[in-house]
């Protein structure tokens, strides 16, 4: 598959999950919205349909004659949820009170290795704080980076006008494309594989061989910042 023909399948991808979305395909997957009017009295009113709050309120309608309120700030999860929340843990319901021993800021790739790692501890209460929800499912199609720039799960960074670099650039600056999800930064990939330079590679696979040491020499420094920003 060539990069033409990667970019042609997400845009099909693309318009596929936005025919679905109007057809309202997972419509069904979830309850019907309450038609509440004023006057209406309810024994218990559950805030938040989260894990916790949906499965309270299920249990409280067993009750009988009671009548439960569920009330949620958000909507129904979009088409992408159905595909792809299998494959991020669930969110901690984290209620006052409650205590940890660790607590990680950030959700990348660096903060839930550590995160992880910490739970190896015995009897350790670690707690992953991320200021974004799960990936979307651009995120792990390959060639949909393009999809994700600019959106609710991108920070939106951009960079300021140095009067040196950019110059050339609209308003002399760049985004600067970061994650807003579980993963942050890793999930803005192509996940497009590619061979790496011959003499890296040779060079790495040198260091395999047992007490050698290799020196890996470049005419150049390190690739500029402008060579990761698109």
């Amino acid at each position: 598959m060539n990069a033409t023909t990667a970019i042609l399948g997400t845009q099909t991808i693309q318009k596929g999950f936005s025919i679905l979305s109007m057809l309202q395909f997972t419509a069904f997957l979830f309850p019907q919205q309450a038609e509440v009017y004023d006057g209406a009295c309810f024994d218990f009113i559950v805030v938040g349909a989260g894990s916790a709050g949906s499965v309270i309120a299920n249990r409280l309608t067993e009750i009988k004659d009671v009548k439960v309120l569920l009330i949620e700030a958000g909507g129904d999860p979009p088409v992408e949820s159905v595909f792809t929340s299998f494959l991020w843990p669930q969110q901690a319901q984290v209620q006052d009170g409650f205590s940890f021993d660790f607590i990680v800021c950030g959700a990348g790739s660096a903060g839930s290795v550590i995160a992880n790692r910490l739970t190896e501890i015995k009897e350790a209460k670690v707690l992953l704080i991320e200021a974004g929800g799960d990936p979307p499912v651009e995120s792990v199609v390959p060639g949909c980076l393009e999809y994700l720039k600019n959106t609710s799960v991108d920070w939106n960074y951009r960079t300021e006008d140095d009067g040196y670099s950019q110059q050339t650039h609209k308003n002399h600056g760049v985004g600067m494309t970061r994650g807003k999800m579980l993963g942050d930064g890793s999930c803005f990939d192509f996940i497009v594989c590619g061979a790496g330079s011959a003499g890296s590679v040779i060079a790495n696979r040198l260091t395999e061989i047992e007490d050698a040491t290799v020196l890996l020499i470049e005419a150049g420094g390190d690739p500029p910042v402008e060579s990761v920003v698109s």
